[in-house]
């Protein structure tokens, strides 16, 4: 093997041929690491002489070659080299081997293979990456980032980002300078090239839009781009927008496929990335959504939240909450527009009653597909646990994708959450609201109580009726929370009334209404309760406008509730008390009920006041009475036969039963007759016949008395006589000189209807002496022994001649004959002393 001026000798023909056929960049070292050959393709790759290389060691070639040796970047890859020729940097991965035969034995073989395109795809690759995954930069940030590294890649002037919505397109991201293309514009998609993306089934790649045939296109006439590259973006499975790269000038090559692959890997990851801020969005309202439904005050407002979050982050028209009403029925609580008008039109909600139903019953997420034809073609029902369902309704079929569906749930977890939590709430309020309520109705009958208390007091001290009823004004008055009470006979106009107020504003609230007496509506309480004997509340004065007169004079005051209460007792009415408050709804059931047994303690006590009144006063008032009820004695008796009936005398019974012993003469028929007509009319225990002389019968009755002869003595009066004749009952009647004769006789009316009034007299009763007489006669006898004397007077033991025998009484009264003798010695004997010794 020989030299040639120091150099090794080149190849021989075989061998150089051979190195020139591979077509790639070759290059032969000798064993002594000099360069012995290198063949046409690196000389035109690398813009090299021959001369300048072969004969050299291997610097020489660097020297000769603008290039970058570039180490390798990962376990297993080659070393590259990048070359720079006429400004093109090219790579080529360095390939070297051993020649271990024959004239270069111990040499070295090198190859450089072009990897430009897919070092290009490395690079872009990796700058791709870092910027989608720099967490220093925004999503917009990130979005014009890679919008100039495609128009730099691509060679164009113009990247967008649009969104397409309701027809139109919207330009939110945009790089270049065409003034149509900028964020914020907005064109009809059929004025755009993106409707084509839209209708492709891929990327779309036009080199030259006026040899595809645009030049027609209302796009190419509006927008002017000759080339334009684009792909179709989707966010959970919908039409999101197109993510685009254009120019107005024609590309000079056809867009490579490793452009075409680029524009997609970009628009890939533009979808995902809207996609998962579409989700995150999604999140953070729900999270949003989910801290606002914990501090909503009520259900309302939750539901209220939950049908925007859902209309916001599931994009859909409808949207219901549903609950369970008290009458068991799934009723909307929150509802959109078109929710409320698919209800009531003939638009259909998603699942309809049947399926709300079977969501809320098997408490499971009904997915509702409903005919094409339908306006809502699709729905979901979520249920809410025992509080109802959410319900979501979209126009299009198959609406929901499984993100929709979680987040639906997501939704609809938080809404059942901040349900149950408001109704705890609601039920904890109300407890907490009934339990203040009762704890203050009990310290307000608490009041009233120790009221009535004292009331009972003053009523036992009191001896007049008007000192019982300004007793009891003037503790109710004083007594939180009522203002003021009156007790008047029928209402506001008697100028009698009795009037305790709390303040000096109330003083003249009488005379206001005496002034607007003709004002004044038959609805006024007072007069209601005078009229009806029923109890009048009113809860609150201030009802809807316009206010009756009295209404208006009492919010004048501060009134805002009363209670007009009839006072009347066993039938005769005392007159109303009425009650006055400054707060409304406070005579409520508890506190009407206590009220209601003052006022029968307070008419008990002016009728006590005034029976006593009626027993120790000289001056009395006799009425004559006509009466022809049934009930009255005598009356039936009287008007089915010919007797004729007359009360000879009432005794007080011996015992506490109220008992009491009347003396009756009848005249006319036989005993057969007349005793089943008494026992019926006077319901008596016991009744017999004394004597029966010149066809005049004399009955002694002994028993519980519920004849008219009781309801008089209840009523503070005095039954003088009693004559029946022909069914006509004429009764004489001694009632105290001040009791009121009209209410007396309305009293009698109420207990026998047919009650006429024939004569009123003014009477003087007895001497006061003749009156203690009797009384201290009375005191020195039994019971029983004043009725044995009083029946021997009447029956005519002591008439002359003698009608009725001694004998003869004791039979009558089943008794022997010395008792008899004995009661009457000894009435005769304490007369004799009273009047012997006085």
């Amino acid at each position: 093997m020989g030299t040639e001026h120091g150099r090794e000798r080149g190849p021989d023909a075989t061998l150089a041929a051979v190195l020139e056929a591979t077509g790639e960049p070759t290059v032969l070292y000798g064993a002594d690491g000099r360069t012995v050959f290198v063949n046409e393709a690196l000389v035109e790759a690398f813009r090299v002489e021959r001369s300048r290389v072969v004969g050299r060691s291997p610097e020489a070639l660097r020297d000769a070659v603008e290039q970058e040796s570039v180490t390798a970047e990962r376990p297993g890859d080659r070393p590259m080299l990048a070359v720079d020729c006429d400004g093109d940097r090219r790579w080529y991965e360095r390939r070297s081997r051993p020649v271990r035969s024959g004239r270069y034995d111990g040499g070295t073989l090198e190859r450089f293979v072009e990897v430009t395109d897919s070092r290009r795809r490395e690079v872009e690759i990796r700058e791709l990456y870092e910027i989608t995954s720099s967490a220093d930069l925004s999503f917009d940030e990130k979005v014009n980032r890679l919008l100039d590294v495609g128009r730099e890649r691509l060679g164009l002037d113009v990247g967008f980002l649009s969104r397409i919505r309701d027809g139109q397109l919207h330009v939110t991201h945009a790089r270049g300078s065409h003034e149509l293309l900028q964020p914020g514009s907005v064109s009809d998609l059929t004025e755009t090239y993106c409707r084509r993306t839209v209708e492709s089934d891929s990327s779309l790649v036009v080199d030259d839009c006026r040899d595809a045939g645009w030049a027609s296109d209302p796009a190419y006439e509006k927008y002017g781009l000759e080339c334009y590259v684009g792909v179709e973006l989707q966010v959970n499975g919908d039409l999101y927008g197109t993510f685009c790269f254009a120019d107005r000038t024609a590309k000079d090559a056809t867009f490579s496929e490793a452009e075409r692959t680029f524009v997609e890997l970009m628009g890939s990851w533009v979808g995902n990335a809207l996609e998962r801020r579409h989700r995150e969005r999604q999140l953070g309202a729900l999270d949003e959504n989910s801290r606002a439904m914990l501090e909503a005050a009520d259900r309302e407002a939750v539901c209220d939240i939950a049908v925007r979050a859902a209309e916001s982050d599931l994009d859909v028209p409808v949207v219901a909450v549903s609950l369970l009403d008290d009458d068991g029925v799934l009723s909307p609580v929150a509802q959109t527009a078109a929710a409320a008008e698919s209800r009531e039109g003939s638009r259909t909600l998603p699942g309809g009653t049947d399926h709300e139903w079977q969501a809320f019953a098997e408490n499971q997420l009904q997915v509702v597909d409903l005919p094409a034809d339908a306006d809502i073609a699709s729905g979901l029902v979520v249920p809410l646990g025992r509080q109802g369902v959410l319900v979501v309704g979209a126009e299009s079929p198959d609406a929901f994708s499984e993100v929709d569906v979680d987040i639906a749930r997501a939704l609809g977890a938080s809404t059942q959450a901040a349900l149950d939590r408001t109704s705890r709430e609601r039920a904890l309020r109300e407890r907490e609201e009934t339990l203040a309520e009762q704890n203050e109705q009990l310290e307000r009958l608490n009041r009233v109580n120790d009221v009535i208390r004292t009331i009972d007091r003053s009523l036992v001290r009191a001896s007049t009726r008007e000192a019982v009823e300004r007793a009891v004004c003037e503790e109710l008055a004083d007594t939180g929370p009522y203002r003021a009470a009156w007790i008047s006979e029928s209402g506001p106009l008697d100028e009698g009334a009795t009037l305790s107020q709390r303040t000096e504003s109330d003083a003249g609230f009488l005379d206001d209404l005496r002034h607007a007496s003709d004002e004044l509506s038959a609805s006024f309480p007072p007069l209601v309760a005078a009229r009806s004997r029923e109890v009048q509340v009113v809860d609150d004065v201030l009802e809807d406008p316009p206010l009756t007169a009295w209404r208006q004079r009492a919010m004048r005051r501060g009134y805002r509730s009363l209670v007009s209460l009839p006072l009347s007792y066993d039938d005769t009415r005392y007159g109303v008390l009425t009650v006055f408050s400054e707060r409304p709804g406070v005579f409520g059931d508890l506190e009407r009920e206590v009220l209601v047994e003052l006022g029968d303690t307070i008419a008990y006590a002016i009728d006590a006041v005034e029976r006593k009144h009626a027993l120790v006063s000289d001056d009395a008032v006799e009425l004559d009475l006509r009466v022809t009820d049934p009930a009255v004695l005598g009356v039936r008796l009287t008007a089915e036969t010919d007797a004729t009936l007359a009360l000879e005398s009432v005794t007080e019974g011996d015992g506490t039963d109220g008992s009491v012993g009347l003396l009756l003469s009848v005249t006319g028929p036989s005993p057969g007759t007349v005793e089943p007509a008494l026992r019926s009319a006077l319901f008596a225990d016991d009744l017999s016949l004394l004597s029966e002389s010149d066809g005049r019968l004399l009955y002694r009755c002994r028993g519980a008395d519920r004849s008219v002869v009781s309801t008089l003595r209840e009523h503070g009066a005095v039954l003088r006589s009693l004559d029946a004749v022909d069914g006509v009952a004429t009764l004489s009647v001694e009632i105290p000189y001040d009791a009121d004769v009209r209410a007396f006789v309305e009293m009698m009316r109420a207990k026998y209807p047919a009650t006429e009034l024939v004569a009123k007299r003014q009477v003087t009763r007895r001497p006061r002496a003749g009156a203690e007489l009797r009384t201290e006669f009375e005191s020195r006898l039994t019971s029983r022994q004043q009725e044995v004397l009083r029946l021997a007077f009447y029956a005519g033991v002591f008439d002359d001649p003698r009608t009725c025998s001694i004998t003869d009484l004791a039979g009558r009264l089943e008794v022997s004959q010395p008792t008899v003798s004995r009661h009457l010695r000894k009435g005769q004997r304490e007369l004799l002393s009273l009047v012997l010794e006085e």
